[in-house]
């Protein structure tokens, strides 16, 4: 009954098997839970006056049998989750959860574009939805008194209960953004340049942007609240820094919580929130899963530009954007990282705000949530390790989001090589001494989550009544810890003491994450621009240095495997194993497949250095032969993008001196980036046009059915293909400005076209290095391309803006 009336099913996962009786009753055997728990810890009876916050004068004539009470809210509300279930009903749960336990956010932050933000309050103190708030139902009464007046003007007589509400929320969305009523709630943060995230080629970072006075932020904070000036948002933030400012990093407690326990999930539970789980069959629909994924970087980077914010990527998937501008996509979630001074302003101004997509460009829903532990900047236990996070609500996924900046922490041996330089180039003398004792009186003036291991220790020794046996002895075993490393046979500047370590880091500009991933500020600074899922985004200054103390990354660009996964440069993506043999018919195993081996038993690798563009276009016919709609769809919406990416990495390791590679990369991205649009599309339109076909179909002959897929197939086929002997003959019409470019070095112009310098056309297709060679009306991937063994350095003072102006 809930299922028709919602008109889609409550789950998917193992679906078929609930009609199996011995199946179903041997997983109730399994479901042991309220043999080992108290369900009471749980759940509880609902109680519309407790969990809504509605009094009985408020419910008098309201029959609840009848209300949209009885039929959203179940008899029971859940006090919190448990996650050892299987996902189906976990997620039902969780939604439970949210809906009827968990906080409200403080705040709705709606996106204009990536131009501007504006930020609603929202009621913290009622819990109705906008069904039961009556919102719903005012617009819809609203719309048909609109619809009235103009069925009357134009004299069309209809009865006005037969009358369907139009709803185009594109209208809608503009009159909003242009009302001049909803200007005062533009969020304005100062001291920070958004101007400069849209339109600059390079961000500056300074030495300010990775230190911060968390005492001085709490005296603005409490003036505030005296004046009372303080939004909610505020005095959330407050009460955050003054319980990290006393809560030591070996004591703090773990604030984000993922669905771990999930059963049958394999072992993917921990990429998704507790709260927000939902998607069990997530799993098995790689397709949405990267649809999900894609919505959900898109949006964080059009926020953080929208507002000023600098984040830049990080770890994995800064490794993923490096072959082809996208993320792995056997990734689960996204890394970023913000200077300690931009994470502060996360948490003051967005901290448990609902982030809405541009409903222009999609549906996404994301929770801004920003941990307990910001003060602390050391490891720690590795409870906080994550500084904030931004979480999709329909479906738990998120991006982890870590803040960089100088701490005590003790400084990497991957950067020895380049501290080394630095201590001698500059005459440093580092000299390891013994940690002063602080005497007590002193000792009281610090507040916990400042104090090193050994004042921790000797507070805690003093005042053990503060502390329980588990932290005193951890926080014992945490002081012996620092003084083993100290007095140890290592490298001198891992030898120094706490108060030594801070200043040493800050005189090298060396600033870590919670993790100790340590980055020098030459390593980060300036940012570039670039472009990643199709939207602006910042990478470190010299990535591949910073990939390379992480991870062993290839010199070469080539055909590369990792966790039954291969890079082709050919497809500018990451195919599976599965895929490769497929469509490539390694094995002559699918006899309506054409094969690319010339003889057996093949020698994968030699074989895929350097495919023909016969190969590649056998490969695609394989995918339409076979009805891989999703990887063929894939592979052609983000074309453009990994192409985008190639003719980068083309500009940046050609011969062209750096000043020109400077120029050309900022053209590239004003040109050409603008129209490259997304490599996925927005998963709630997604699921919506394939369950409205589904419906379609339902009543159609599979025949029928096919020979329309199939013709769709190969429509797709033809284009790219089309794409592919453009961009591999130069021609292809992405790089190709033709018309008229506006405020443009002419010295481009006379550097590329000496014959010509009056041209107003930019073919950026015979610009740069060409990858693959051509021969007998053929091409093949060259075996020179040591594109990732280190960095380029381009000119960045010729466009240079700081992340801190105003804006």
């Amino acid at each position: 009954m809930i299922e028709e009336e919602n008109g889609e099913p409550l789950f998917s996962y193992d679906r078929k098997k609930y009609s199996q009786a011995s199946w179903y009753k041997m997983e109730r055997k399994k479901a042991d839970f309220h043999r080992r728990n108290k369900i009471s810890d749980y759940c509880e009876p609902f109680n519309i006056g407790k969990h809504f916050g509605v009094n009985s004068s408020t419910l008098a004539g309201v029959d609840l049998t009848q209300d949209v009470f009885s039929r959203m809210q179940p008899p029971f509300y859940i006090k919190k989750p448990w996650d050892n279930l299987r996902p189906e009903v976990f997620q039902l749960q969780a939604r439970i959860y949210m809906w009827s336990t968990l906080q409200p956010p403080l705040s709705i932050t709606i996106l204009d574009g990536m131009n501007n933000s504006f930020q609603i309050p929202i009621n913290q103190t009622s819990r109705l939805n906008l069904a039961q708030n009556g919102m719903l139902q005012n617009f819809v009464n609203n719309r048909t008194e609109e619809k009235i007046e103009q069925m009357k003007k134009a004299k069309w007589q209809q009865d006005p209960n037969d009358i369907d509400v139009e709803f185009d929320h594109i209208e809608l969305f503009e009159k909003f953004v242009n009302d001049d009523r909803i200007q005062k709630y533009k969020v304005k943060i100062p001291g920070t340049n958004k101007h400069a995230l849209q339109h600059d080629e390079f961000i500056e970072l300074k030495e300010e942007d990775f230190d911060f006075d968390v005492k001085s932020k709490i005296s603005e904070l409490e003036e505030l609240e005296r004046e009372g000036m303080a939004t909610k948002q505020d005095s959330m933030y407050l009460d955050s820094l003054k319980f990290s400012l006393n809560t030591p990093a070996v004591l703090q407690p773990k604030y984000f919580a993922e669905a771990r326990g999930v059963l049958q999930y394999n072992g993917l539970g921990h990429h998704r929130d507790r709260r927000f789980f939902y998607g069990d069959n997530l799993i098995h629909d790689t397709h949405e899963y990267a649809l999900r994924l894609n919505s959900m970087i898109r949006t964080f980077q059009k926020f953080a530009i929208a507002n000023g914010l600098v984040s830049w990527l990080s770890h994995g998937t800064l490794y993923g954007y490096m072959y082809n501008g996208m993320t792995f996509p056997w990734d689960n979630d996204f890394d970023l990282q913000m200077p300690i001074r931009h994470l502060h302003l996360l948490a003051q101004y967005f901290n448990q705000s609902l982030v809405l997509e541009d409903p222009r460009e999609g549906n996404g829903r994301y929770m801004i949530d920003v941990g307990s532990s910001l003060v602390t900047r050391s490891h720690g236990n590795g409870h906080g390790n994550i500084d904030a996070r931004v979480i999709d609500i329909d479906t738990g996924m998120y991006i982890d989001l870590t803040g960089l900046s100088v701490s005590y922490s003790r400084i990497s041996d991957k950067l020895k090589l380049q501290i080394g330089h630095m201590i001698s180039d500059q005459n440093i003398i580092v000299e390891p001494k013994e940690e002063p004792v602080t005497d007590l009186e002193s000792l009281k003036q610090i507040p916990l989550g400042l104090m090193t291991p050994l004042q921790l220790y000797n507070y805690s020794t003093a005042f053990k009544e503060q502390f329980s046996k588990a932290e005193l002895r951890t926080l014992k075993e945490n002081a012996e810890r620092e003084i083993k490393d100290s007095k140890g046979n290592g490298w001198a500047p891992r030898k120094l003491n706490p108060a030594q370590r801070l200043e040493f880091n800050k005189l090298m500009k060396a600033y870590n994450c919670k993790n100790e991933h340590f980055s020098l500020l030459s390593e980060l600074s300036p940012l570039r621009n670039t472009l990643f899922h199709s939207v602006p985004a910042l990478i470190p200054n010299r990535y591949v240095d910073l990939l390379r103390h992480e991870y062993r990354v290839p010199a070469q660009y080539e055909f590369t495997v990792f966790q039954q996964n291969a890079f082709i440069p050919e497809f500018r993506s990451w195919l599976t194993y599965n895929a490769i043999r497929k469509y490539a018919n390694i094995h002559h195993w699918y006899a309506n497949l054409k094969s690319i081996i010339k003889s057996l038993p093949p020698n994968i690798v030699k074989q895929f250095l350097g495919l023909s563009l016969s190969d590649v276009k056998t490969m695609y016919a394989n995918m339409v032969k076979s009805h891989d709609d999703d990887l063929l769809a894939l592979q052609f919406a983000s074309f453009d993008l990994t192409s985008y990416r190639v003719k980068e990495l083309g500009i940046l390791y050609s011969k062209l001196t750096p000043i020109l590679k400077t120029k050309l990369l900022r053209e590239l991205r004003r040109n050409v980036a603008p129209h490259i649009s997304s490599p996925g599309k927005d998963a709630f339109m997604f699921n919506y046009e394939r369950k409205l076909w589904k419906n379609v179909t339902e009543s159609m002959d599979p025949t029928e059915v096919r020979i329309i897929e199939e013709w769709v197939m190969l429509d797709i086929y033809d284009n790219i293909v089309t794409r592919t002997d453009d961009l591999m003959n130069e021609k292809y019409y992405l790089f190709n400005i033709s018309e008229p470019v506006k405020n443009i070095d002419r010295s481009i112009f006379a550097a590329i076209n000496p014959q010509n310098t009056t041209s107003t056309v930019l073919d950026f297709n015979k610009i740069g290095t060409n990858f693959f060679t051509s021969k007998d009306k053929s091409w093949s991937l060259r075996s020179d391309n040591m594109l990732f063994r280190t960095d380029v350095n381009l000119v960045p003072g010729l466009f240079l803006v700081g992340a801190t102006s105003q804006s």
